[in-house]
């Protein structure tokens, strides 16, 4: 569909398509680098007991003007304006030179707004999908480094997580963004 290039990484959207209830968004991450990469790309939900749980199809959702749907998975700066105990920070997945990493997004429509540091809005604003003209994917990752440390732990399913400092990873990270796609009709359904 679409591939976008940087010195780093190679991210091609490989599918888009939408039913009335769902959107589906495939993609493939490739490090076109030398040195290995920690991709953005592991979003969690946090338990009543504090502990995160892991969820593969969270991705942080923006509407920009009227008909652009983005979706993101890498790190929010927090706002200037706004002070926070504990800033989100995504897990981490580590990706080799040469390797790929593949993902398929579900998200149940209409969206809602989601992301980090929201401010002044109470209530996640839903997105009617007929309203949306195009869709942008960014995905945000950091060059490995000595100098690079994590906070490493297990969620909620006992999987394995990692995450940076903040003030590490908000210097560092660096984003790739598929550009505008057209936002897919509504898929018609085989006889």
């Amino acid at each position: 569909m679409s591939e976008v290039r940087d010195e780093h990484v190679a991210l091609r959207v490989t599918s888009l398509e939408r039913s009335e209830s769902l959107l589906k968004v495939g993609y493939e991450l490739r490090n076109v680098g030398t040195q290995p990469l920690w991709v953005f790309n592991q979003l969690y939900r946090t338990a009543p007991s504090g502990h995160f749980r892991l969820d593969p199809n969270k991705v942080y959702v923006e509407l920009k003007g009227t008909d652009t749907l983005v979706l993101s998975k890498a790190l929010r700066p927090v706002p200037k304006r706004l002070s926070v105990e504990f800033p989100e920070i995504p897990c981490v997945t580590r990706l080799e030179p040469k390797a790929t990493l593949s993902e398929v997004l579900t998200l149940a429509l209409p969206v809602e707004e989601q992301y980090p540091y929201r401010y002044g809005a109470a209530k996640a604003k839903a997105i009617p999908a007929d309203t949306l003209a195009k869709v942008h994917l960014r995905l945000g990752y950091l060059a490995d480094g000595p100098d690079l440390s994590f906070y490493r732990g297990k969620d909620t399913a006992e999987r394995e997580y990692a995450f940076p400092r903040y003030s590490e990873a908000n210097a560092r990270q660096l984003v790739v963004d598929s550009g505008p796609l057209p936002f897919p009709p509504v898929a018609k359904k085989q006889p």
